[in-house]
């Protein structure tokens, strides 16, 4: 009884560890682009909504009028430093 026990308890540990699926934000090889950044800034920082964002090959648009462009982006819009305000 108490081997059957102790095979059932394995059995279910195998399967379950079998039904387990990929979450791609714990995955190693997840990495978060550029734009998904720039984004990601936009509506954190400024509370724009990802719906009003729009990428051109060269810049940001937001809301139809307001131009954030790509290159040099964290130095115009970011943190230049950790110790900016100091």
């Amino acid at each position: 009884m108490k081997n059957a026990l102790l095979l059932l308890a394995t059995a279910l540990l195998f399967i379950a560890n079998a039904c387990q699926k990929n979450n791609p934000l714990t995955d190693t090889n997840f990495e978060i682009t550029e734009s998904q950044r720039i984004r990601a800034y936009l509506t954190d920082t400024y509370g724009f909504s990802p719906e009003s964002i729009e990428e051109t090959a060269d810049a940001f648009i937001v809301e139809r009028d307001q131009i954030f462009p790509k290159a040099n982006f964290w130095e115009d819009y970011g943190l230049s430093s950790p110790n900016e305000f100091l």
